[in-house]
């Protein structure tokens, strides 16, 4: 402490101060903040320790009575919501009077009064534990209810039927498509094709003169599309079946 002062007085009178007393200027600030943070939760222990003996002299059923039971107007309530419960309420008129009148500052005049009276109502010895009892069975009810929901099995949805695979359809462009694909497709198509006509004719042949015509066979006809020439054409097939003549 003498250094300190020492230094102190030299600052105060402009001399130079060497690098090795600001360092020792640092540490008894440090020691210092140390020392008056240590006052202040000292400070704070103390308070909340008469907080919580103050808590201990309320009737206990009180801070299980949420504010919105106090026979206030709507207004009233929502402002004194952040107390949650009328315990609390009761406790900050002993100890911070001044958080209910910050509280109720936007009220009407006469807000406090109206309170203290709701809470003289409600502090009836048998009307407060009325009120507990009644808040302490909804707050069983609700968790008993979440047990019994948590606890019910959970039927697994149906599986949805899984619809069979639709072939692709073929999108690839004549050109685009491998000349010996292209052969294989057309042989394959022209072996299931359909027959657009079949039609059967009388091969008569025509009488020489001074002769009798002779009849002749009649010759099975098919008229298929051919997709290579893009036009029809007609199949002569005749009895002889492989030796088939396409025209």
């Amino acid at each position: 402490m003498a250094d300190v002062r020492r230094i102190m007085e030299k600052k105060a009178a402009n001399l130079t101060v060497q690098p090795e007393e600001y360092s020792t200027l640092a540490r008894f600030a440090e020691a210092v903040e140390t020392h008056l943070l240590g006052l202040r939760i000292q400070s704070r222990q103390a308070r909340l320790a008469e907080i919580n003996a103050l808590r201990a002299t309320l009737p206990q059923p009180a801070f299980q009575i949420p504010v919105e039971k106090l026979d206030l107007p709507e207004p009233l309530l929502d402002a004194l919501a952040p107390l949650e419960n009328v315990g609390e309420i009761l406790l900050r008129f002993l100890i911070d009077e001044k958080r209910i009148n910050r509280l109720l500052s936007g009220q009407p005049e006469g807000s406090v009064e109206m309170l203290q009276v709701a809470l003289d109502k409600v502090m009836d010895p048998e009307a407060l534990e009325q009120l507990a009892a009644a808040e302490t069975e909804a707050a069983e009810m609700v968790e008993a209810q979440e047990a019994e929901a948590s606890a019910a099995p959970v039927e697994a949805a149906p599986e949805a039927p899984v619809a069979a695979p639709v072939p692709s359809p073929i999108v690839a462009f004549p050109d685009e498509i491998p000349a010996g694909d292209r052969r294989r497709v057309r042989k394959e198509a022209r072996a299931e094709a359909e027959p657009v006509l079949e039609i059967e004719e009388d091969d008569d042949v025509l009488p020489a003169k001074g002769k009798k015509g002779k009849k002749g066979k009649k010759k099975h006809r098919q008229i298929y599309f051919d997709e290579d020439r893009g036009e029809m054409v007609v199949r002569r097939q005749h009895r002889g079946g492989p030796g088939a003549h396409v025209g």
